[in-house]
Parts: C-alpha cells; structure tokens; sequence
C-alpha cells in the first residue's frame, strides 16, 4: 500500500528574452514520518527536490502537479488555496507558492517561478502534505512511498520512487472495566474533587498509551503544522440509568510526569498527578465545550507555567445516558514512548428496587471524522473513530493483578440422563484479579443434535454461577458432545468446558438412595435455620446422579451447586410465612428420607472473608477499611421484606447505606456500613441483622474487620 505522487511540471529555463536548452536534473528524497494508521490527515514527511545541472541564473516557471494513492485531504483556505507550500531556494533567496485543490487526490502549484543560482541548482521543497492513512488499513505493514515525474524539455528526475512515512497504530488502551450501575449506586462526596471521590465513590480506570513515541503529540509538535489543536484522545460513555453522574479529572499528568495521575489501581500509587513544564512530561488537559466528535471546545485549564499539583475535577454532562469527554495533549515527549491513567468516578443514588445495568464504555483519537477529502471545515488532525488494541503487550503487564482474570474449572462436564428427564450442572465464575470481569457464556456443538442444553445466566459480571440444564426431551438414545464457551473479552480471553450428555432409555430407575445428613446456612453450618429465598447446604451421601431435584414440601429448589456429598440451593421464596418445610432429595428417580427443615423471617450468616473493603479488596490485616469508608458485607439468610440494621465493633448501624439483594447473585445479600470515623485503627467485629421490624431484629454470628485510621 502506497502514497503515490506524480510531478507533471511543464517548466521553461530562459536566461534575459531568450530560451536556451539545459538538462535540469532533480534528485527526490524525503525523511520518513511516522503517521498514525487511524489518521485522516497525517503530515507526511517532507518531499525535497535537489536539482543541478541546470544554466547558470536561468529563470524557471511553470506548473506543478502532486498526486497520492490516497485522498489529499489537506486545509482549503477561503481563497481556493490549500496549506500546502511549495518553497524554492537557490541559495539566496527562497521563493513559496501556495496549492490548490486539482482532484481528489491532488494539489497543483500553478505559475511557479524561481531563478537558479550562478551553479545552475536549486532546491524545491513541498511542506506540510496530509494524506488519508486510513485508506492504507489500520493494520497495515507497508511504508509510505512517493514517486516524482518531472515534464519539460531540458528536465530530468533520477530516483524517483522513496519512502515518506511509515504508519502504525497511535493509540494503546486498556480499561480495569466498566462502570456499573447497580441498586447499591455510588455515594459522592460532600467535596467534589479528585481526593475524595477517590476515598468515596466507585471508579473506572482508563489507560491509555502511545502507538510510538510522538504519536501523542501538542499543538507545538511538528506533525501539527498548522493545525487547530493538537491531538486528542476522546472517551464515549453510554447505558447510564437517570441519576447517575460521572466525574473526569480536568488534567492528567503521564506516567513520566514529576508523580502520575492515577486512581492507585494500575500499578502507580493513588494521586491526582504533578506536572512540571519544561521537561517534556506528557500532560494532557480536558477540553470543554467540544462537539460528538471532540472537535472545538476550550481546555478546561491553561497549561501549568510552573510546577503544578492536580486535585480538580469537572463533571461530563450525560444525556439520555450519553457523553463524551475529550483530552487534549499539551506536552509530551517526542522521543519516547509515553501513558497516562484516567479514572472515571460514578455518582448513584441507590435504589434497591433497580437491577443492575451494564455501561458501554469506548475510547479513540480525536476530533473523529468521516471527511476524507480536501475540506474547508473538517479539523486538523482529525481521525477514524475504531477501537484501539491493548497496550498490556507494550508495557509488558497483561498479567498483572491490577487486571480482572478469569477463574474457572475446565473440568469436562459429564451429564447423564433418561429421554424426556432433565440434568443440570453448575459452572462457578470468579473474578481472580482485580477491575471488572465483564463475561459471556455460549455453546458450541457437536454433529448429531443441537439446541439441548440452556445457560442460565448466559451473561455476567465478576463472580457468578451458570446453571446447564440438558433437555433431552426428542433426543434418542445416545452419546452428544458439546462446548460451553465463557468470553471475558479481549484482555482475559476465552476458555472452552467440553461437554457430554448421554441419554439412556426412560423408565429405569437406578444408583443408590440419596441420604440427608444435615441442612444449614450456606454461609455456617452453625445456623441451622433456613430463611426463605436464601441459600442453603445439604450434606449427606449419594448426591450423584442424573435428575436431581431438591423439594421443599413438594416445591422444587434451585440447586445452585452438588457433588456426591453436598448440595448448595436456593429455598423456595414460596415458603415465606412458613415455620418448617419437608425437605426431600431426589437422585435418579430415587428420593431420600423427608427431613424437617425449620425456617424462620431472618437468620442471616457472614460468609467467610465476605467483607469487602470500598475498593473492593478483601479486608484483612494487610489491606483494613479505612475510617470513614464503607465496607461490603456478603451475607445470606437476611429478609427479602423486613428491616436490615448492623453493628460494627459497639456502634449500632439502624440505617446501612445499602442493604438488599446483592446485585448478580441470587440468595445473597449485600450490607454496605459507613466505618465510624473515629474509630481507632484496630481488629473488631462486624454484625448484620434482620427482621420483620426493627425490634424483631436477629443477628449473624460476629465476622472479623480491620480498620484504620
């Protein structure tokens, strides 16, 4: 893939009122650009001409005409004039002409005229050349080329076909995920700003990186001859519900920066950044006021003069659950290769009754644009709005810890049942690492049927359980393959479960008789009282099988988990109101002993290590709530309709900031608590507590917390 130029110049040499004959001969060359592979209007390199040969102080005109392989997509002026120069110099005097638009691939010089020194040379030199490089494809291999073709009697050209830019892609970019709108929302602070969102709200980090170094390039940098503003990075959010606010910082200094803006999830200590002008840090500032495609506005701060620390932040105006935010790089280093952290702050009321909404999230270089031709009105640079690949490879972290990581057993999934009798199975999802795990589950499968196995969720976000039922309902006899395939996106990859089904003829009951030991709280089996709606555990023997079902008085339960000896459910919330129930297991057609299962309005549990500090770390004694913070205490067995209060170390908690459902997962609930804030730094206890009212409330065994001040 070639840019292609082509130099018709019809030119006559004269010396005083009569034409001689004369061999002008021009050497092309040009030193080669870099130009970003998403670029619109990409300065290529300059072209030079190096001519000799010609009478000495011979007077030269005529036309020139500069052709690309790709649209000219430079600036028209109001006078019909592009911003393309062509500067002649004998030595003592250079001479410029301006371009026009010829076609739209081309520019021509008309009436150029210059005089060559007393040796017969001169130089021509064509500046500031814009081509679309995004014609070439973004993932293109191949460099720029120029060819020249000079016409007119006593004119010659040698070497005529040279590289003038090499392209390659501009912008990296990795996210810790998205923002999630959920029924808990996102407290803001009484300070907007960008310490104490970081101390209270939820967060989304963004990082982006340079292609090759320059790529992120100011106003000043050379590649911007002439244009309106320098580059810039633009970030699309949408799938906001009403009353969600976002908040951006108003200027992010770069990783090489006196200390790095950075949300403390990305390996970089948390801090709203420090810039030093003059050292040619990367610093990039919002701009206000822009268009959808980042074009226009005003920066939200003039660049620094001296030393400068950054706390502020501004608010990105949504509408209808959409809006943009632009930044534009004020300074960088052109030698090397340079990025900066964002995060992206979330203000939500909660709303227990809401579910949870995933946000679309997507970054690009800016001002985007679809005029790929010579314009009078489209910005300078300007770029394809596409996705950018990860810059995890470049910077050598993609296995970082900061980054979500997919956890998830791979274990060939085994299922077995009669024609027209269900099986199901049960895929835990875990979020290893850190950010959001954003996934998506489908099936794959092998010859001979289709359609007979169902997921349920089919999608997710962080921790979570899959449930596959096998409808063999019209399949005959046999042996059926299939793939379960759960997508974390790019970042995280893709992981394959294959999957058996062997269907048997109906009407044979078989395998041994299931056996109950015991019911408790998923969360302790010391709490033997079960609460409808939340979750459970069977231990006993011969769980194993095809078909199992689990009844509540003649009521099926949503087996959540099995194996031989333990099954963990949901209890029907048609119990409700309830005082026991006869529990009752079923494996392959045989049922177990009925047991009593005694329920009650509340008889909640702590899971173990279920407390979570705001940052959604795992409190422990390296890693304590801090004072003032909120906490997030995962428990079962609270009330789906009553009151939820807690205690945290001897101070009573009527009134949690949220407590209800936990968002995705079924039968747990979710206690967020405000940590006193003067209490000492110090190992305490956590409790929940439910009821029908707030004088009927039961508590959970007491969980460990660390906090600090």
């Amino acid at each position: 893939m070639l840019y292609r130029m082509i130099f018709l110049i019809p030119l006559v040499l004269a010396t005083g009122t009569q034409a001689q004959s004369s061999i002008l001969t021009c050497q092309p060359s040009a030193v080669p650009a870099t130009v970003r592979s998403e670029g619109i209007a990409e300065r290529t390199g300059d072209i030079v001409l190096s001519c000799s040969g010609g009478q000495s102080g011979a007077s030269v005109s005529g036309n020139v005409i500069v052709s690309l392989n790709v649209n000219v997509t430079n600036r028209v002026r109001s006078d019909g004039t592009t911003d393309v120069t062509l500067a002649a110099d004998n030595g003592s005097g250079v001479t410029t002409f301006a371009a026009r638009p010829y076609s739209a691939n081309s520019v021509a010089f008309n009436g150029v005229t210059f005089t060559l020194s007393a040796q017969g040379q001169a130089e021509l030199r064509i500046v500031n050349l814009r081509g679309d490089a995004s014609q070439l494809g973004l993932a293109n291999s191949n460099p720029v080329t120029a060819s020249v073709s000079l016409t007119g009697a006593g004119l010659a050209v040698t070497g005529s076909t040279f590289v003038v830019a090499v392209p390659q892609r501009g912008l990296l970019s990795t996210s810790t995920g998205r923002l999630i709108c959920d029924q808990y929302g996102s407290p803001l602070p009484a300070t907007i700003d960008f310490a104490d969102l970081l101390a209270a709200s939820a967060f989304s980090t963004t990082r982006v990186t340079e292609g090759f170094a320059s790529a992120f390039a100011p106003l000043s940098d050379p590649s911007n001859l002439r244009a309106d503003s320098g580059v810039r990075i633009m970030a699309r959010y949408s799938g906001f519900t009403n009353g969600a606010r976002l908040f951006v910082p108003d200027a992010v200094a770069g990783i090489d920066a006196d200390i790095a803006t950075s949300a403390g999830d990305m390996g970089s200590p948390a801090s709203g950044g420090q810039y030093t002008p003059g050292k040619g840090e990367l610093l990039l500032i919002r701009v206000l006021g822009t268009d959808a495609n980042g074009a226009g506005g005003t920066l939200a701060m003039p660049a620094p003069a001296a030393q400068t620390a950054f706390n502020s932040v501004s608010e990105a105006p949504l509408t209808g659950g959409f809006g943009v935010v632009v930044y534009e790089v004020v300074d960088a280093n052109p030698f090397v290769r340079e990025s900066a952290q964002f995060p992206t702050f979330l203000g939500l009321p909660p709303n227990s009754g809401a579910s949870a909404v995933e946000t679309n999230f997507s970054i690009s270089l800016a001002p985007v644009s679809t005029t790929i031709t010579q314009t009078q009105t489209a910005p300078i640079p300007r770029f394809v709005e596409t996705e950018p690949p990860t810059d995890c490879p470049a910077l050598n972290d993609c296995n970082a810890k900061y980054f979500p990581a997919l956890n998830l057993d791979t274990t060939p999934i085994q299922l077995s049942s009669p024609v027209g009798q269900p099986a199901t199975h049960y895929i835990p999802i875990q979020n290893g690492g850190s950010g959001v795990l954003q996934w998506s589950a489908t099936v794959t499968y092998g010859p001979g049927a289709s359609n007979y196995l169902t997921l349920t969720p089919s999608a997710g976000v962080n921790n979570g359980t899959i449930r596959v039922d096998a409808v063999t309902t019209g399949l005959a006899p046999g042996t059926y393959n299939a793939a379960i395939l759960i997508d974390a996106g790019p970042l995280v990859g893709t992981r394959a479960i294959p999957v058996t089904l062997t269907v048997t003829a109906s009407g044979a009951v078989t395998g041994q008789t299931p056996a109950i030991a015991s019911l408790s709280n998923a969360a302790s089996s010391a709490q033997t009282t079960l609460v409808a709606g939340s979750l459970a555990t069977i231990m006993g023997a011969h769980f194993s099988g095809s078909a199992l079902q689990v009844t509540f008085d003649g009521t099926s339960a949503n087996v959540i988990f099995s194996n031989g000896q333990q099954i963990n459910l949901l209890v029907p919330a048609a119990l409700a109101g309830k005082s026991t129930s006869s529990v009752v297991v079923w494996v392959g057609g045989n049922a177990s002993a009925p047991m009593t299962a005694n329920l009650a309005v509340a008889a909640p549990a702590i899971f173990p290590g279920a407390v979570l500090n705001q940052d959604y770390g795992v409190n422990g004694p390296s890693a304590p709530a801090q004072t003032g913070s909120v906490v997030q205490v995962f428990a079962t067995g609270l009330p789906a309709a009553g009151i939820i209060t807690a205690q945290i170390h001897d101070r009573l908690v009527p009134v949690p900031q949220y407590g209800g459902p936990a968002p995705g997962l079924p039968g747990v609930q979710q206690v967020n608590i405000l940590v006193p804030p003067d209490l000492p730094t110090m190992q305490t206890w956590v409790y929940v507590c439910g009821g029908a009212t707030a004088d009927q409330q039961v508590c959970s065994d007491p969980e460990k917390i660390w906090i600090a001040q």
